[in-house]
């Protein structure tokens, strides 16, 4: 049977939401140096437009209003930072978001209802946004599957989203301050238009219809009059205040497209509609950058089956021997205010090992809010064929059950609206000294045999150094490795000055059987770097 707690979806129609509830200094992320401001030292009114980082009013097509607003605020952000092209394609986004060749992925064609987390799995996959200059008109076609949209033209990857919530307005301002605009949603009812089209307030006692619309929300204004709230009935919020957002049906609507919203609104910026979000970091990618992850959908649930305050999860990740540097670790989790340690775990027998004598610490640090975060700690050097990355997340400071991202089914009117795409050896849990694979716990504990993928990806790229113990040049290090060692020093094969500088892994410019040695204990598990890489 399926469990209670799945996330159930319910779409409404017209607007269409979902209600539901250092190779070099390039790699830097892209980002200036953002002001933090106090809510004391906010500005009374922000609009991102009179900074140049909005870009036009578009008029969207179909039910894509979740599309034109996800990308909007990620063009804001690219724009704040001074990136002077950022017009988004909102066609490939749609069409990447569709059904795939195997019936899995979101069940939807182009011209379907949307959900609010669809966006933010793309742009942390770095499957898109793509530039308009690079990619053109992109036709929408019923005949092209998701899997068959290009996924190789990003040049900007998010590898942070904060989620915002209507109970926290100042965070929401400071928000904006920073990253220049945000994907929010409101319930929509042309009754409660003002009677100019410029302001739109729904009472808080109003139980009638409505339609979920996302947009960018892009300002504020603490004292916009109540009174220009007025719609057909008289209805007026108590108290001035409103956020100004970027609308996506046409410069018609409203003021020339944009349109404020009183504070005192219902249903402005409320859980329902999660995840109401900001882009917070982005990184420029090229092809000494790369990112390791085991789903490309992002999280449509969170993995709260387990009632522990500390618990740890584990994705584990195949590597090609040409990124060899772990730079990054991004992982999505709600457990803001809970500390959280990263550690790189070395396999055994095929899977991570339990051996916690063996992990090596990456970092560790306060979760600073609630959505994708972004760590960013000393470069770790990578080998062998696959590593994994493990989240400890400890929330007993905060009362809360630990929690990660997963990618799992979702349903909407008992329909099914995604079907993941999830595998054994991809991700895994550690608890009670035993690791162990997430599919298992989905089918033994859950009875689901369609499980879930942990949202943990790592950012990869190549050092531009040799790497060590890979004597073979077969990018990964084992015994083969150490063999050839053996022989050299025995006087029987030579090596090149290539395959020389990768075996002399203690630094002392000779190459012999010590050189082997440390090989062979890398490749064992027993040491996880060599003593070159310390000088």
């Amino acid at each position: 049977m399926k469990r209670s707690l799945i996330k159930t979806l319910s779409c409404l129609s017209a607007a269409a939401l979902l209600i539901s509830a250092a190779v070099t200094a390039a790699h830097a992320a892209v980002e200036n140096e953002n002001e933090n401001p106090s809510a004391s030292e906010l500005p009374s009114s922000f609009s991102a437009a009179d900074h140049g980082w909005v870009t036009p009013v578009q008029q969207q097509t179909g039910n894509s209003c979740w599309a034109f607003a996800g990308l909007s605020a990620f063009e804001s952000k690219l724009l704040k930072n001074g990136v002077a092209d950022a017009d988004m394609s909102e066609n490939h986004l749609l069409m990447w978001s569709t059904t795939r060749s195997n019936g899995l992925g979101w069940q939807r064609s182009f011209g379907d209802f949307g959900y609010a987390m669809i966006a933010p799995g793309y742009l942390t996959s770095w499957q898109g946004g793509v530039l308009v200059s690079d990619i053109g008109d992109y036709p929408l076609s019923s005949s092209v599957k998701g899997d068959e949209v290009p996924t190789d033209m990003a040049r900007y990857g998010v590898t942070g989203i904060r989620y915002l919530a209507k109970e926290d307005p100042e965070t929401v301002k400071r928000a904006l301050y920073q990253n220049g605009g945000a994907a929010i949603a409101f319930a929509y009812n042309s009754t409660f238009l003002s009677s100019d089209g410029r302001s739109y307030y729904m009472p808080p006692t109003y139980n009638g219809s409505y339609v979920g619309h996302q947009v960018e929300l892009i300002g504020w204004d603490d004292n916009y009059p109540a009174q220009n709230f007025s719609d057909q009935n008289g209805n007026c919020p108590d108290s001035d205040g409103a956020w100004l957002i970027k609308n996506s049906w046409g410069t018609g609507s409203g003021d020339q497209g944009f349109l404020w919203i009183s504070y005192n609104d219902k249903n402005v910026l409320h859980s329902r509609f999660a995840p109401n979000y900001s882009i917070e970091s982005v990184l420029e990618l090229d092809d000494t950058v790369s990112l390791l992850q085991n789903e490309i959908y992002g999280a449509t649930y969170e993995f709260v089956y387990i009632k522990e305050n500390d618990l740890t999860f584990i994705n584990r990740f195949a590597l090609d021997g040409e990124y060899d540097v772990l730079d990054k670790v991004v992982f999505e989790t709600e457990c803001a205010g809970a500390d959280y340690t990263l550690y790189l775990v070395p396999d055994d027998n095929g899977a991570p090992t339990s051996d916690t004598a063996r992990w090596t610490k990456l970092s560790e640090g306060t979760v600073p809010y609630e959505g994708y975060i972004c760590d960013d700690f000393a470069d770790v050097a990578l080998s062998g064929d696959s590593i994994s990355v493990a989240v400890r997340i400890d929330a007993s400071s905060i009362s809360k059950n630990a929690s990660v991202g997963v990618g799992e089914w979702l349903t909407s009117n008992s329909n099914y609206v995604f079907y993941n795409e999830s595998e054994r050896g991809q991700s895994y849990l550690y608890r009670n000294g035993a690791v162990t694979d997430v599919m298992d716990y989905y089918e033994q504990e859950l009875s689901d045999t369609m499980g879930g993928t942990l949202v943990i990806k790592g950012v990869v790229r190549k050092s531009g150094k040799p790497l060590y113990g890979d004597v073979n040049l077969d990018g990964r290090v084992d015994v083969t490795d150490a063999t050839a060692v053996q022989r050299y020093s025995a006087g029987l094969d030579g090596l090149t000055a290539e395959q020389l500088t990768a075996a002399d892994v203690d630094g002392d410019g000779a190459v012999n059987v010590t050189d082997a040695t440390q090989i062979q204990k890398f490749a064992a598990g027993l040491i996880t770097r060599f003593p070159v890489e310390d000088q």
